[in-house]
C-alpha cells in the first residue's frame, strides 16, 4: 500500500502534490498528536486525500477517487467506522469547509491547508511548486485562478478550523495571500 502511495504521489509533474505534501501533513500531525483521538485515521487521510491527481478534473473528482481508491485498499485491514472516516476526511478535502463538530476532521483539514500559513520562504516554494504542476495553463489564466482563490484569504477569510490554526497559521496565511496578490 505504501509502495504505491510513493508510486502515484511520484508522477511526473507533481511538485507540492508530490511526497513532500503528504509528509507536511504528518509532520503538522506531529505538531497536534496530544489532540488527535484517531492518528491512524489522520495517517491514512494524509497518505491517500491527494493519492490521484488529474490537474484537469473538475471539482471534487479528484477527491471521489481517491476516497474509492482508500477505501478499496485499506479494506479488511481497517475497521468500516475507520474507513469510512477516511473516505470521509477525503471527500470533504475537496472543498475544505470550516470544521466545528469533528476535532479530528478539523486537525485533517487544517493540516491540508497549512502549508498557506507556512513561513514566507515555504510558501514561496508552495507557489513555485503549484505553477509548475499547472504549467500547462496559460499564464493569464493561471493569475486569474490564483487570485480568486487567494483574494478572500488575503481578506481575512477564514480557512483554519481549530485554535491552533487560528492562532498560528491563519495569520502568516492572511499575509502570504496578500503578498501573492499583490506581486500577481
Amino acid at each position: 500500500i505504501l509502495r504505491r502511495r510513493w508510486q502515484n504521489y511520484s508522477v511526473d509533474g507533481r511538485y507540492h502534490h508530490g511526497p513532500g505534501h503528504p509528509a507536511w501533513m504528518l509532520r503538522y500531525y506531529d505538531l497536534r498528536l496530544g489532540e488527535i483521538k484517531n492518528p491512524r485515521v489522520l495517517g491514512w487521510f494524509a497518505l491517500f486525500h491527494d493519492d490521484y491527481m488529474d490537474f484537469m478534473a473538475k471539482p471534487g473528482e479528484n477527491e471521489e477517487i481517491s476516497a474509492i481508491s482508500a477505501e478499496y485498499e485499506l479494506e479488511g485491514l481497517l475497521p468500516g467506522i475507520e474507513l469510512d472516516l477516511i473516505g470521509n476526511a477525503i471527500r470533504t478535502s475537496a472543498d475544505h469547509p470550516i470544521i466545528t463538530d469533528d476535532p479530528d476532521l478539523a486537525i485533517g483539514m487544517d493540516s491540508d491547508m497549512a502549508i498557506l500559513g507556512a513561513p514566507t520562504p515555504i510558501f514561496e516554494q508552495y507557489r513555485r511548486n503549484i505553477r509548475l504542476e499547472y504549467r500547462f495553463a496559460p499564464e493569464s489564466a493561471f493569475v486569474a485562478r490564483t487570485i480568486e482563490f487567494l483574494e478572500p484569504i488575503a481578506n481575512g477569510k477564514q480557512i483554519c478550523s481549530t485554535d491552533y490554526g487560528l492562532e498560528v497559521l491563519q495569520p502568516q496565511a492572511v499575509t502570504n495571500a496578500q503578498q501573492e496578490v499583490q506581486r500577481l
